[in-house]
């Protein structure tokens, strides 16, 4: 599996809420970035999934996903409530073939 579909499978399983799926395919010391915040490791990661979920069941849509070397850059808008935000998703990938590292930046 190429690392733009290891991406979709993030977002598909970002979609559906798979906290477990999630859990499998993100490295042990996964950093997460976005606009609220900073997330290191696992647990805080999968945490805070796991909030966001459940407070507000955001949904992925993949407008384009480029590929360089270990990096995709993921065109995205992600639906929360009555509210439309365009993201880029900038996902690293580690030897294993695991999400080491998400940063998401709105635009």
């Amino acid at each position: 599996m190429n690392n733009k579909d290891k991406a979709k499978l993030y977002f598909n399983l970002f979609n559906k809420g798979d906290v477990e799926g999630l859990k499998s395919i993100y490295s042990q010391e996964i950093k997460l970035t976005d606009w609220n915040g900073e997330w290191n490791g696992l647990n805080q990661v999968i945490n805070m999934n796991q909030s966001l979920f459940e407070d507000l069941d955001p949904k992925v849509s993949i407008i384009r996903i480029e590929e360089i070397n270990n990096r995709v850059y993921c065109l995205i808008n992600i639906d929360v409530g009555d509210e439309n935000i365009k993201v880029m998703d900038v996902i690293d990938f580690d030897n294993e073939d695991k999400i080491s590292k998400i940063e998401a930046f709105k635009g």
